[in-house]
């Protein structure tokens, strides 16, 4: 091939082929010395899963939670909920008190409470007492009248017990570290160790928790990232075998897919990028999509080689021909990737990113390593030709015949499919559910049923109060809001809660003030008493003081435990979290008309209160945050990975009609997946949230390849129904292989444990399938109904493609 200035683009490629057959072994040592050098980054990647790593710096969600831990430390905690006798007894409180104690001296645990330990307060022998229920614990202690002591206590039912009794619970205070996890794996062995000893294990404790979920999201990922990708590996090399028979193209398959690997990860790694929840789906992706460019090399240099062109001749032309579409549709593809940098969810953004650049490594190592294979007269040790593939047209034609018979009936019906998809797309949600990325199968999904089930209190809400002066929390209408604010959460809330905070503290101080009678169970309206009843407890338990409000009394919490539920399941709460802000704590809010005697009690009330910022945080809080960020994320990537594709399509095909019709045509293959979902009941999370952009990257390879097919057939003269008949049985082919490779690779995500992965790996090969059938079904359609009016034909200058003739 002759490369002239008019094809800039063909004429590096063919400089760059001549290099490398002239200096094989530099460019070899120079592939191997790179990959040596980002080799040894990878031993400075890390993993993160935390919330924290979901958000950039400066996200108004995440400043609130960094406030809250500077003043509260932690709001992690795992729940042990333990199969409680009916009749209590001392082994059992024996049991229990030696776990805590076991725990206690676990590293990061910050506190333990449980029955044996909460500083009970009551009334007795005309003095306050705030110790232990189970201080002098015996064989003669009356263990029922104890057990009743607690299920009738205002506090204690839905924290550390269970309503009916039947189920104990063990909470496990733990620090965070931030953008830290290995500590969290060490800390769940740990405690599971120290529940299978001693008495504990007779009472079939579970465990759940942030940092339990945290720390087998790590494990799982570690374990099944090496497996998937082995196995994504071995199936491309199996397909090399199948289409190629040639044990010499499947090494160097491997060459370059080693490379590819090895420089992306010690790129991420370089660029301080983590390895999060998502990453597991990189190596995959840039396996089976990077590798396309090598299929349509080796199919090109098959059909020059079938023309009778001399060896060295037939692998420059591939090199230029094939190289240079190849290029474009790796650009195309990267540029969809690179949408997601528009994503606030920082793993989304790195995850597009990283798969952006790795393509871009994965074409570079392609286009060194295949004239470092083939070049010099290596063409010899790979055995093929176009006889093997040339068996496998048959299909592809006539179903090239039949399209080109029916297309008006085929393109009719595509509409109407599209119109339906269009409806299930309205309905599309997003929702994220940490819990729900296990699959029901495994023992921690099943573990945290269980104890919802019994114990809904796995998760929380924590509501930050601020004033502006030193004892603003002591005044009495300060904690009245407080304590209002919290029975309105309790009677209103859809999802069952338990909201406790320093209002509780005072309500149990004051009736134990007044002789344990239930009467004095509230706030008093004297602010001297308040502070005399909160100095007693400082006196006797400065720890729960210290979790429950700073030492100036200017700042204070309330804790709402909720279960652990999808995202969705909490919007409702938060409204009515926010309701009850603007009912309790804000006194220029909107006047509200007093219908009854504590409406009225309400406002006058909260129209003397001081200035207060509240505010919502906590785990759950960041999870809701981050599935509103999903809906932006899906919009923006889309949007801008439509709009790259399409600008790129109008600039390779020199036609706006053009251009965009395709960038459409690809877009409704995204639209039905979508509207699939939402017809099914699929939502968004931070794994099919990547489907769409990535869909849009992967299928304009497809579209390019055929059109610039038929492009180049009627250039050469041949009329619009011939060229189509030629493109099934050329590109047709490729198409399918690559398309096969991508299918079979992704859906090894199928055997997940992690079950956003497996949808993950479902979805998108569904979407690949689709978006095959469109190209076999829908491309040819288009040409045929536009005509003249799509195709421009004249463009002689364009990246000719050169895949296998049948």
């Amino acid at each position: 091939m002759n490369a002239t200035g008019s094809r800039p683009l063909h004429a590096i490629l063919h400089h760059l082929f001549g290099f490398v057959i002239r200096h094989k072994w530099f460019t070899s040592a120079l592939i191997v010395a790179v990959v040596l050098l980002f080799g040894y980054q990878l031993t400075k990647l890390t993993f993160d899963n935390t919330p924290d790593g979901f958000f950039m710096e400066g996200d108004p969600a995440l400043q609130h939670y960094e406030a809250f831990k500077n003043q509260f430390q932690s709001d992690e905690f795992s729940l042990i909920l333990l199969e409680a006798p009916p009749v209590w007894d001392r082994k059992l409180i024996e049991a229990i008190k030696a776990t805590v104690d076991s725990i206690e001296a676990v590293a990061h645990v910050t506190r333990v409470v449980s029955i044996t330990n909460i500083n009970h307060i009551e009334a007795q022998d005309d003095e306050i007492v705030i110790d232990s229920l189970f201080r002098d614990a015996s064989d003669k202690t009356d263990y029922q009248q104890i057990r009743q002591k607690i299920l009738s206590h205002p506090r204690y039912p839905g924290l550390y017990i269970s309503k009916d009794g039947r189920h104990i619970a063990i909470l496990v205070e733990t620090e965070i570290i931030k953008n830290e996890l290995d500590y969290k794996i060490a800390l769940t062995a740990d405690l599971r160790q120290i529940l299978t000893q001693g008495g504990i294990a007779d009472y079939h404790p579970r465990i759940v928790g942030a940092p339990i979920l945290d720390a087998d999201v790590r494990v799982i990922i570690s374990q099944e990232n090496g497996i998937f990708t082995a196995a994504c590996f071995t199936l491309i090399m199996l397909g090399f075998w199948i289409v190629f028979r040639s044990a010499y193209a499947m090494l160097m398959a491997a060459a370059i897919l080693a490379t590819s690997v090895v420089v992306t990860f010690g790129m991420m790694s370089a660029l301080g990028f983590p390895y999060t929840v998502l990453t597991p789906i990189v190596p995959t992706f840039l396996m089976s999509v990077g590798i396309n460019a090598l299929v349509f090399l080796l199919t090109g240099f098959c059909y020059a080689r079938s023309r009778q062109e001399s060896p060295l001749q037939a692998l420059e032309d591939t090199y230029v021909e094939v190289g240079s579409i190849s290029l474009l549709t790796m650009l195309t593809t990267s540029a969809a990737l690179f949408a997601f940098s528009a994503s606030d969810v920082k793993p989304v953004l790195h995850v597009g990113v990283i798969m952006g650049a790795g393509l871009m490594v994965m074409y570079v190592a392609t286009m060194l390593w295949f004239p470092v294979f083939l070049g010099s007269g290596a063409q010899k040790k790979l055995k093929l030709g176009g006889a093997v593939l040339n068996q496998r047209v048959a299909l592809l034609v006539k179903l090239g015949e039949w399209v080109i018979r029916y297309y008006k009936s085929i393109f009719i019906g595509f509409i109407l499919i599209c119109a339906v998809a269009l409806v299930g797309l309205s309905r599309l949600e997003t929702d994220f559910h940490y819990l729900g990325m296990f699959k029901e199968s495994t023992d921690i999904h099943k573990d945290y049923r269980y104890v919802d089930d019994q114990l809904p209190a796995s998760a929380s809400i924590e509501i930050v109060i601020r004033g502006n002066d030193p004892n603003t929390i002591k005044r009495a209408d300060v904690l009245h809001s407080m304590d209002r604010f919290s029975r309105h959460i309790e009677q209103h809330s859809e999802l069952p809660v338990k909201v406790y905070s320093l209002a509780d503290v005072v309500k149990e101080l004051n009736q134990a003030f007044h002789e344990n009678d239930p009467a004095f169970y509230r706030i008093p309206s004297d602010n001297s008493v308040i502070a005399q009843e909160l100095f007693l407890f400082e006196s006797s338990d400065q720890e729960e003081v210290k979790q429950l409000v700073d030492f100036q009394y200017k700042t204070a919490r309330i804790t709402i435990r909720v279960p652990n539920v999808p995202d969705s399941r909490y919007r409702t709460l938060i409204t009515t979290i926010e309701q009850a802000k603007a009912l309790y704590f804000e006194p220029d809010g909107q006047p509200q008309v007093a219908t009854t005697a504590e409406d009225l009690a309400r406002q006058l009330e909260s129209a003397g209160l001081p200035e207060l910022e509240v505010t919502s945080t906590g785990l759950v809080d960041l999870w809701v945050t981050i599935d509103d960020y999903l809906t932006q994320s899906q919009i923006t990537s889309v949007s801008l990975a439509f709009a790259a594709v399409t600008i790129i399509m109008i600039g390779i095909f020199r036609s706006l009609v053009m251009g965009v019709v395709l960038g459409l045509l690809n877009l409704s293959v995204v639209i039905l997946v979508l509207g699939l979902m939402g017809a099914t009941g699929i939502p968004l999370d931070p794994y099919t949230v990547l489907i769409a952009s990535i869909a849009l990257g992967i299928l304009d390879d497809d579209t390019m390849h055929f059109v610039k097919s038929v492009q180049e057939d009627m250039n050469a003269g041949t009329s619009m129904e011939q060229a189509i008949r030629n493109t099934y049985s050329r590109a047709g082919q490729a198409m399918f292989y690559t398309t096969a490779i991508l299918v079979l690779s992704f859906s090894i995500n199928i055997f997940s444990d992690i079950a956003s992965l497996t949808k993950f790996g479902v979805l998108i090969s569904l979407t690949l399938l689709l978006g095959l059938i469109v190209e076999f079904l829908i491309t040819p359609t288009l040409i045929l109904i536009f005509g003249s009016r799509l195709l421009n034909t004249h463009q002689a200058d364009l990246p000719k493609v050169s895949v296998v003739k049948g």
